[in-house]
């Protein structure tokens, strides 16, 4: 789909209107307080399931790319610059807006207050991780190098904050978004896609449909929290990770017929101009979304009586006001 140093169009579009459907569900999450509860929200709980995943999906596909082409050493230097600085970054714009905000005091700034706040962008950090992890393995020469660099990477996982449970979850979209690109050119890939791409609608229709709440969690620890059951721990975990890559790829094949068959040349190239941006779109959102609208908004409630002044019934903020609110957004941030 795309080679090192030369962006690919559908790619930023799918990063597109994927960036447009975490704004959504972010305020629909953050916005819909007192009115109804936003995890049994059906866009929500839809877009959940595979936006996240299909980013991973798509992070996978195009690693491939860059380690065919780069030694692991400058690939990991490429991701520490494009994603590690981001994060510090982050991190430090988050304090001053705590500070701020009054949710931390000064003295209580030390190393590990600016992690915590690093870490509220989990996703980055773990992409990180699973980006360094994976260039590691390649690198690998031989089996039993990769299974050392795989067990000392889950004993650095278990021992610090990384989050055994988002690197659990995203990792297993990410491999297969490897895979995916590896098998690309491969006769039997060629000869049976299509019927692969319907195994996969198939999967995931069925599994929204029967597998309940089961389908809607994405870390780990939420499962984990629900139950002491191993056995119901592990068709849990496994359903959430069906119905997330199934998602992504009926997602992106979704995108693509729209790619090619769409009229609508300046809404398409919106998405793309999105896409190309759309980690510094994510980091102006948390701003924006998550702390200054919605402390703003909060007190014009409390003044009002309390009352939530834009939602006033589900499906009118979901379908309607969220959209709106979440494009102004992301067309105020280009």
């Amino acid at each position: 789909m795309q080679a090192m140093g030369k962006r690919n169009a559908y790619i930023d579009y799918c990063k597109g209107v994927l960036a447009f459907c975490v704004v959504l569900c972010h305020i629909i999450e953050y916005y819909s307080f007192g009115v109804f509860e936003y995890t049994n929200n059906i866009i929500f709980s839809f877009l959940n399931v595979f936006y996240m995943p299909c980013f991973f999906l798509i992070s996978g596909y195009l690693f491939y790319e860059s380690v065919r082409k780069y030694n692991c050493k400058d690939v990991i230097k490429r991701k520490c610059r494009l994603i590690g600085y981001p994060l510090i970054i982050w991190g430090i714009i988050k304090t001053m807006t705590c500070l701020a905000l009054g949710e931390l005091n000064y003295k209580e700034i030390n190393l590990n207050s600016v992690y915590n706040c690093i870490t509220t962008i989990w996703f980055l950090k773990t992409l990180l991780f699973i980006f360094i992890i994976s260039a590691f393995m390649y690198a690998a020469q031989n089996i039993i190098t990769k299974m050392v660099v795989l067990l000392l990477s889950c004993i650095v996982l278990f021992y610090s904050k990384l989050g055994i449970g988002s690197v659990l979850a995203m990792g297993i979209p990410f491999a297969c978004g490897y895979g995916t690109k590896f098998l690309e050119n491969k006769t039997f890939y060629i000869k049976h896609k299509k019927y692969l791409i319907l195994l996969c609608g198939i999967l995931f229709a069925a599994s929204l449909s029967f597998g309940g709440k089961d389908a809607k969690y994405i870390s780990i620890e939420h499962l984990i929290s629900r139950s002491a059951d191993t056995l119901l721990l592990i068709k849990s975990g496994v359903l959430r990770w069906i119905v997330a890559i199934t998602g992504a790829v009926v997602f992106l094949v979704v995108c693509k017929w729209i790619f090619k068959n769409s009229r609508a040349n300046k809404a398409k190239e919106l998405f793309i101009q999105l896409g190309k941006k759309s980690l510094e779109l994510y980091l102006i959102q948390m701003i924006l979304v998550e702390k200054v609208f919605f402390r703003v908004y909060h007190k014009v409630c409390v003044l009002a009586g309390g009352k939530n002044l834009l939602c006033v019934n589900e499906y009118l903020f979901s379908f309607c006001i969220a959209p709106i609110l979440g494009g102004g957004i992301l067309l105020h941030s280009l």
